[in-house]
């Protein structure tokens, strides 16, 4: 038997009908109190085995608002990670650390990721101790799509359902010079260009062009198969400036600035 101090105080806790009991596993009793008739009375109410209220609840009004039964349990929520906190960080051409904020109850992390432009997903699993995941082997200048559901069991039974897709994009890929570039004799005209420019190796097949802006970024790249020494490159299309042009052979590279206009 339970008797609330408000009755004790003399107080109507008077309720018409339905309420409900609930026994916890820490010996205390939560009280639904069911069908109020005074809004200032209690509408659940937890207790401890000697009576002392430890929590208690008292819905808005009208005063008939039903509370018909009422349980108490842990809540242990499968939760989906919050999109806003998903980022990418150490960009690099080929390689990108996605992040994201830690969620409870987490099991493991399910990952997907692919290029925008396509539409088969890549997965990658990661412990639910991490929050954290390095991306290789990526194309550079692309765009790519990612998204992570959390599993709170190691079968999926319980798993939060994906995040909305996050995007990230890789940088364009930068040309490094070796510093002993063997010389390679060629002739470069005209230079301005203006539609093209012929590069003219001598006897030597050339095996790869790439032109490059003075970032470093690929502006357009060719690659040859047919032992060619004199090779027209079309620029008709790439806006104007100072350019650099890489020239290729077998045992040689040679390095030439040149000029679009």
């Amino acid at each position: 038997k339970y008797s609330h101090p408000g009755a004790q105080a003399g107080t109507n806790l008077y309720y018409l009908a339905m309420g409900s009991v609930q026994r916890l596993d820490n010996g205390n009793t939560f009280i639904n109190w069911g069908w109020r008739t005074n809004t200032s009375n209690p509408s659940m109410t937890e207790v401890t085995s000697d009576g002392t209220i430890v929590w208690e609840l008292q819905l808005a009004s009208p005063k008939n608002l039903i509370s018909y039964r009422s349980h108490k349990y842990e809540w242990k929520p499968c939760a989906r990670v919050t999109s806003n906190k998903m980022t990418a960080k150490n960009v690099t051409a080929h390689a990108a650390k996605l992040k994201w904020a830690p969620v409870t109850n987490v099991f493991e992390y399910h990952l997907e990721y692919k290029k925008h432009s396509q539409s088969v997903w890549t997965e990658k699993v990661v412990d639910g101790s991490m929050n954290n995941v390095n991306l290789n082997n990526l194309d550079d200048g692309a765009s790519y799509d990612w998204r992570i559901e959390t599993w709170c069991d190691a079968q999926g039974n319980k798993k939060s359902g994906f995040t909305p897709i996050s995007r990230f994009n890789t940088l364009p890929e930068k040309i490094a010079f070796p510093y002993n570039v063997h010389p390679l004799v060629v002739s470069i005209y005209p230079n301005p260009a203006h539609d093209f420019i012929i590069i003219n190796a001598g006897d030597e097949p050339i095996l790869k062009l790439r032109l490059l802006n003075v970032i470093g970024e690929v502006v357009t790249s060719v690659t040859l198969q047919d032992n060619q020494q004199i090779i027209e490159l079309p620029v008709k299309n790439i806006l104007p400036g100072t350019y650099l042009l890489e020239i290729s052979s077998n045992q040689h590279n040679h390095v030439e600035k040149v000029c679009i206009e």
